[in-house]
């Protein structure tokens, strides 16, 4: 015996509160397998299920579209703070720098570059070092070369920006994921009332017809596994 189905993506819920409202449009009160007081909630909740879904979309696009932008200036700021540290670490291999520099950039007790990986690595390791290199040169130290740290601030500035901004489309994509979450549970309660009605109004009927009636208003119908056919399946 086939047996009913609620939708589980929001395509399926669309089109079944869809079909409920038009029919709550086309037919007559008396007639119409749900009452009133459903379509009404459908009629109402509808609106604000697809104006969550298109702005779940809307948010979710910016987002994709700020990512791909973060990490082009990511791998580029990534570039220029690696080769400050490698300059370091060389300039002090050669005899030019004490080790002890080193301890300016939080970097004394790592054997090599640390890693870049992230964003938050960049975000970490970008503030140290520009602080420590500030610190040295305020009290004397010639500036470290190619690149500068005056270079690598601009571009660890640019990644910080483009940072901040797809962190606050992630927090916004992120909101409007858990309104999706919560209209998705409310769709399911509705659509399930909705169906439970449909159903009871015809319950009188034989069951191929039953389910073809209640198929009429969106109910969803499905065969078990190695279940015959013979039955419409709607």
């Amino acid at each position: 015996m086939p047996y009913r189905r609620l939708p589980n993506t929001d395509a399926a819920r669309l089109k079944a509160l869809r079909i409920a409202n038009r029919k709550g449009e086309e037919i007559s009160p008396i007639q119409l397998a749900f009452p009133q007081s459903v379509y009404y909630q459908v009629r109402s909740f509808l609106p604000r299920y697809e104006a969550a879904l298109s702005i779940y979309a809307e948010k979710k696009q910016l987002l994709s579209a700020q990512n791909r932008k973060l990490h082009v200036i990511f791998k580029k700021a990534r570039l220029f703070l690696s080769h400050f540290m490698q300059v370091t670490f060389f300039a002090i291999q050669r005899g030019e720098l004490p080790e002890k520099t080193l301890k300016y950039f939080s970097l004394d007790n790592v054997k090599s570059l640390p890693p870049l990986q992230s964003y938050e690595d960049l975000e970490k390791w970008g503030k140290l070092i520009l602080e420590g290199e500030e610190k040295r040169t305020s009290e004397g130290f010639s500036p470290l070369t190619n690149p500068t740290a005056a270079v690598v601030k601009v571009r660890y500035e640019q990644f910080m920006d483009a940072y901040h901004a797809y962190k606050i489309h992630r927090k916004t994509r992120n909101a409007a994921h858990e309104e999706i979450l919560a209209v998705r549970k409310e769709a399911d309660q509705l659509i399930a009332k909705l169906w439970d009605h449909v159903e009871s109004s015809f319950k009188d009927l034989p069951d191929p017809m039953k389910r073809q009636k209640a198929a009429e208003y969106g109910v969803i119908y499905v065969f078990r596994t190695n279940e015959p056919r013979h039955i419409d399946s709607l």
